[in-house]
């Protein structure tokens, strides 16, 4: 805990009594199944001590389409990413978040958090379920909807701000703004099995004649982490570095 917080908060972490941490649930302003190019925005926790590094966005998702499956690492749904304070953007969205994601990957291997994430795009059986996916029928891959994942490591200010614990009482209402990405990061393929030798003419990479690809996601949420503290030794090192600030002004 000590390395997150700022120099002066550790140096009285002897003090601090009664930690405690909450996970909260967001749901999105705009409910219901969420479709490419939608926008999609969360309103954060205010007056507490948020960490952002806890980010989890949640939700379940469907494919359609012949041979339309879900793309490796559930990021390449995320076209843009934004932050706003108070209404002011903070983090200006970039188009190609996903490809920003997917470059990184490249460079420095995947740090998806968890099986959640779907870093893998070719396999039969589903990892955190047990779940066998059809092989003969491609196009019915979560076509019910029931898969549940998560998008925990993020690029921008949820990922890099220091220090990652900020006191929402601080700033104005803060909103996280996230813009959906165009039905082509869904890829298309004849089946998830490797072709069974040297001698097949079957290319099961291969989608002779699909159609296009779409995808649906349902169920979102935003869960985010909350510290608690039982003393007012933070609230006092606080309103002490505002005044200081004021009598400096």
């Amino acid at each position: 805990m000590a390395g997150v917080l700022p120099s002066n908060v550790s140096y009285f972490m002897q003090r601090m009594q009664g930690l405690s941490t909450s996970h909260f649930k967001v749901h999105p302003q705009t409910d219901g199944n969420q479709t490419s190019g939608k926008i999609v925005r969360f309103e954060l926790p205010s007056n507490t001590l948020l960490n952002l590094r806890s980010t989890r966005l949640f939700f379940a998702a469907k494919t359609a389409g012949a041979g339309a499956s879900m793309p490796n690492d559930v990021s390449s749904f995320i076209e843009r990413c934004s932050v706003y304070m108070g209404g002011v953007l903070v983090q200006n969205g970039f188009q190609g978040y996903n490809v920003l994601k997917h470059a990184k990957a490249a460079l420095k291997g995947s740090k998806c958090g968890s099986t959640l994430g779907h870093p893998e795009i070719v396999r039969k059986i589903s990892y955190h379920n047990g779940a066998t996916f059809a092989n003969t029928d491609p196009e019915t891959y979560l076509e019910d909807g029931t898969e549940s994942f998560c998008i925990d490591d993020w690029e921008g200010l949820l990922g890099t701000l220091e220090p990652s614990i900020i006191d929402t009482g601080l700033f104005p209402q803060i909103t996280l703004e996230i813009t959906l990405a165009d039905d082509t990061v869904c890829p298309i393929s004849e089946g998830r099995v490797l072709p069974d030798g040297a001698g097949t003419t079957t290319n099961h990479f291969d989608k002779t004649g699909a159609g296009n690809p779409t995808y649906v996601l349902s169920q979102m949420t935003l869960q985010v982490e909350v510290l608690g503290m039982a003393t007012s030794v933070l609230d006092q090192i606080k309103f002490s570095c505002l005044e200081q600030v004021q009598v400096g002004a």
